[in-house]
């Protein structure tokens, strides 16, 4: 469903909680990204009046919630173009990101015991997981943040990702919900146009082979990525396993595939934007027909939705879902 700019409510709670309306902004950009728990916000209002500190704002299109967060900065100019007010945000998500981890070795420890241990007491209660994977041993490096320590750990014991869904459940899954479909080309009368699309080969972005370190301390094996001829590339890395693949004499293996894949998934970059804002979300997929070519099920890793002085747009950033 598209909305127009008119249609958009935003609302700031100051430190007693209560609401202030705030008018139309002059310029505004909401980014929601798969790999992170925090969505931003940047909006910029005309600002006609004194406004007391902010904590809190929502932005509603209709009865969707665009977004809602907790503000950063809070900033007023003025200048010849008059005066205004600018507010940057994140999500509730950005806790978990502004909070260091403890460094620690975990012996014998599951994906339950990290979410309790590391997400729980930041207010996320749900955990929406397939499996229960454990580990013998999990090491936590300084300088790890909480969401980096409990999401490394689901990536390298289920091979799959975690994220935070629009109702603030925390989801480890193997493979990602599909979400709303959405079809764009250009030619078609029923399908999503689009006013912009750039479609990029990042050859720079895939590792062809990493050569590991074994227990002894010896690079004595090696992983190769499955499409190295194919691609007619070679970009060889030098590997040493993390902690919990050491109990193994292959285990490294296991890490490096998951790193081969991760580089993959930056290959194929398609970005296209179309007029009005498209509630999408991450993990949405996209069937996109250009004319010239077809790709299937794209995966929308990024949602980008942007007032200008040419209107609203939503801009999503589209990946290979192979390598998710």
């Amino acid at each position: 469903m598209n909305y127009a700019a008119d249609s958009l409510v935003f609302t700031a709670l100051d430190m007693n909680e209560a609401p202030v309306h705030l008018p139309c902004p002059l310029e505004f950009e909401v980014v929601k990204s798969f790999d992170s728990p925090a969505h931003s916000f940047e909006g910029i209002f005309p600002c006609t009046r004194a406004y007391p500190e902010l904590f809190q704002i929502s932005v509603f299109a209709g009865s969707t919630k665009i977004f809602d967060g907790m503000i950063d900065e809070q900033s007023v100019t003025e200048n010849d173009q008059g005066r205004q007010i600018k507010l940057l945000a994140r999500s509730v998500g950005a806790v978990l990101l502004d909070n260091e981890a403890l460094p620690q070795l975990y012996q014998s420890v599951s994906l339950t015991q990290i979410f309790n241990n590391h997400i729980r007491p930041y207010g996320y209660h749900s955990l929406v997981a397939d499996t229960d994977p454990s580990f013998d041993r999990y090491q936590i490096l300084k300088g790890v943040s909480e969401w980096e320590a409990f999401s490394n750990f689901f990536r390298n014991t289920a091979h799959g990702n975690a994220f935070i869904d629009e109702n603030n459940n925390v989801v480890c899954r193997t493979k990602e919900p599909v979400g709303t479909i959405h079809t764009f080309s250009n030619r078609e009368i029923s399908a999503q146009h689009y006013t912009n699309l750039k479609i990029t080969n990042n050859r720079y972005s895939p590792i062809t082979r990493f050569v590991i370190r074994d227990n002894n301390g010896a690079y004595s094996y090696a992983y190769d990525n499955k499409l190295t001829n194919e691609l007619r590339l070679k970009r060889r890395r030098y590997l040493v396993p993390s902690v919990e693949y050491t109990l193994s004499s292959n285990g490294g293996s296991i890490d490096a595939a998951l790193r081969i894949r991760r580089s993959m998934l930056g290959k194929l970059v398609i970005t296209l934007t179309c007029p009005e804002m498209l509630v999408s979300g991450v993990c949405d997929r996209v069937n996109l027909d250009t004319g010239l070519e077809q790709y299937k099920n794209l995966f929308v890793q990024q949602v980008r939705y942007k007032l200008a002085a040419s209107g609203v747009t939503t801009t999503l950033t589209l990946l290979n879902n192979d390598y998710v």
